[in-house]
């Protein structure tokens, strides 16, 4: 199983002091097609959150307001779902993503 998936499905984020420590992920060919497919449903996700945000932001009645966080907290989840979704279908794909994490983590200390 991809290390990549791993740490995302637990929560915990790999830190590696430098590049040569990393984890060698293997190359291999990367289905192009459902990876944008992907990346597409992941942006509809994205998308849905920032509007179930602007909604929560406006709703007072809380029984709205719950139900609407609750499906925001789902679409969330879904972004997690995609996300593994696509380090399973291309390692390199997230070595990438998490050498960024990385990045940021480093210099955001």
């Amino acid at each position: 199983m991809n290390y990549n998936v791993l740490t995302r499905n637990h929560g915990v984020s790999p830190t590696f002091k430098n590049q040569q420590s990393r984890p060698q992920v293997q190359q291999q060919p990367c289905n192009t097609k459902l990876l944008k497919k992907l990346r597409e449903d992941l942006a509809g996700e994205l998308l849905a959150i920032n509007q179930y945000e602007e909604n929560i932001a406006e709703i007072t009645d809380p029984r709205i307001l719950a139900m609407l966080q609750r499906i925001r907290d789902d679409e969330i989840t879904h972004t997690g779902e995609v996300l593994a979704a696509i380090a399973y279908l291309c390692p390199r794909e997230a070595e990438l993503r998490d050498m960024g994490e990385e990045t940021f983590n480093s210099q955001n200390q």
